[in-house]
């Protein structure tokens, strides 16, 4: 934990970088000085910040998938349900 003059916990720290390259190669510095709950501001996306950041691959791509593929059949079989039992025999 880094602490101030005065021995108190830093619990924030902010800076601003002139340009998105700047910023990118900070990134960087931050992840290999073993940081581990940080993040990265900018008005605008810049490519590659994930990896600069260390940032794996997210797993909400399968859970999308996940629930697309048992969603959409549990739909279709809830509104053909009372369908067929309305149906006298």
């Amino acid at each position: 934990m880094i602490k101030t003059p005065y021995g108190h916990k830093v619990y924030a720290m902010a800076a601003e970088y002139p340009s998105a390259a700047a910023l990118y190669e900070a990134a960087k510095r931050v992840r290999d000085a073993g940081f581990r709950r940080w993040d990265v501001y900018s008005p605008f996306p810049i490519h590659g910040m994930d990896g600069a950041m260390g940032i794996g691959k997210s797993w909400l791509k399968r859970l999308g998938s996940v629930w697309r593929n048992f969603g959409i059949p549990d739909r279709g079989a809830r509104r053909i349900w009372p369908v067929i039992n309305s149906v006298p025999a």
